[in-house]
């Protein structure tokens, strides 16, 4: 059988693809047939398959979904005309017979030099070519350039050059993987407000680290040093975090795209005044994993005072009351308990209200992480379907929910936001 792919949203609307194949894959990395080098797509996202009868649209625990006319599906028949929606690219899906068989590249723009600021990526392209046959191949023709969505394009642009502009300081310790993508290097990276904006990992991560990431941290003593971050795709004994060559702890478990905020107060006998290595280190080496928003707080033992942490307490608790009231109130609460904690760190031994604080803190940053996903992909499938205003309007109130930087939702949010 045959069926022909159309873009009819996103980079290189109106192009069509032909295939003759049973079945293809699409997916962020070469060994797919559809290759999307696109934000929202997963390695090996979803594929297309023909079971004698019907043609089939099936995800393939994707981290966003496939989406079918706009609803998530797992395994659904196709139709003629049906709109198959991957990342930001919507399909169309049309039977019946074709021109040659094509494979769909979707290209990426080159980083930035080693050591150079990062520019503007040019605009990405995505391109047509034949695919390989098991008898003698024809000769591939010279990839041509295809139309290219100019409002999409330049708000990919946007958020690609933030990214690229949030990592500028860690060019001259890093390098390029064969497939383009910026990799680890040999040295600690510094942990500052940049590092807290880039996720480290093996996958679907900003900087490819297959064995594990270090940082560099200041500690002096009389001073409390907390390690704050998220993970992904994380099983029970796969990441251990190291400080100095000790074995700390396991990271937590976070099996899905979902982040899982964690944090840990670093024990003063692991650390040494002055310079410091703490390390994610990957256990397995084979499979996914990823921590992003790798944050150091320290905390001066002298701000110890009972009073104001009783009266952070109160106000964290009573903002947590109403946190469906105003869109920030649950920021705010978790600002005021973060606050309270702080004013506690020096006191010994610790007040009763110490334990609780520690657990809500938790508790209300799973809560905003949640927030923060499930707004992020709302605004996400609506750009899918050209709803611009009403994606701008979800990212803007993501900015009035997360009216702070402490929480990396607010600067994914910004960096989005498109011209209306």
């Amino acid at each position: 059988m045959a069926f022909k792919l159309t873009i009819e949203q996103g980079r290189g609307r109106g192009q069509a693809f032909d295939f003759e194949d049973d079945e293809i894959t699409i997916g962020r990395t070469e060994e797919n047939d559809v290759v999307l080098f696109e934000q929202g797509v997963s390695r090996r996202h979803s594929r297309i398959t023909f079971d004698g009868s019907h043609y089939y649209v099936v995800d393939m625990d994707s981290a966003n979904g496939t989406l079918l006319n706009g609803t998530k599906v797992t395994r659904e028949v196709l139709e003629d005309g049906d709109a198959i929606g991957i990342g930001a690219v919507v399909f169309r899906f049309d039977s019946g017979p074709t021109g040659p068989a094509t494979r769909v590249v979707s290209e990426v723009p080159d980083l930035p030099a080693k050591g150079k600021p990062a520019a503007a990526a040019p605009a990405p392209r995505t391109v047509a070519r034949e695919q390989p046959v098991r008898a003698a191949a024809p000769k591939k023709p010279a990839a041509a350039p295809l139309a290219v969505d100019t409002k999409r394009t330049r708000t990919l642009l946007l958020a690609g050059l933030a990214v690229m502009l949030g990592v500028i300081v860690l060019m001259l310790m890093r390098g390029r993987a064969d497939d383009g993508r910026v990799r680890c290097g040999k040295g600690p990276y510094a942990l500052d407000g940049a590092t807290r904006q880039v996720s480290f990992g093996a996958g679907e991560t900003d900087v490819e680290c297959p064995t594990g990431v270090r940082f560099g941290l200041q500690w002096s003593r009389n001073t409390r040093a907390i390690l704050h971050w998220s993970s992904t795709y994380t099983d029970k004994g796969e990441v251990a975090l190291v400080v100095n060559g000790e074995r700390l702890q396991d990271v937590g478990v976070a099996p899905t795209a979902r982040p899982l905020s964690q944090q840990v107060v670093l024990p003063e006998k692991s650390l040494k005044e002055g310079d410091n290595v703490v390390e994610f280190k990957y256990l397995k080496g084979d499979e996914r994993w990823g921590v992003r928003g790798v944050e150091l707080e320290t905390i001066g033992l002298n701000e110890a005072d009972l009073t104001k942490a009783r009266q952070a307490y109160e106000l964290g608790t009573k903002l947590l009351q109403r946190r469906n009231v105003a869109a920030r109130n649950l920021y705010d609460a978790w600002q005021m308990l973060k606050e309270a904690r702080r004013h506690m760190e020096g006191l010994e031994p610790k007040p009763d209200l110490y334990a609780p604080t520690l657990s809500m803190i938790k508790d209300v940053e799973h809560d905003l992480d949640k927030l923060c996903e499930r707004k992020m992909f709302d605004a996400r499938r609506l750009e899918t379907y050209d709803e611009i205003d009403k994606a701008n309007d979800v990212y803007r109130s993501v900015l009035a929910a997360f009216p702070g930087d402490a929480h990396d939702c607010r600067q994914r949010a910004a960096g989005r936001i498109m011209e209306e």
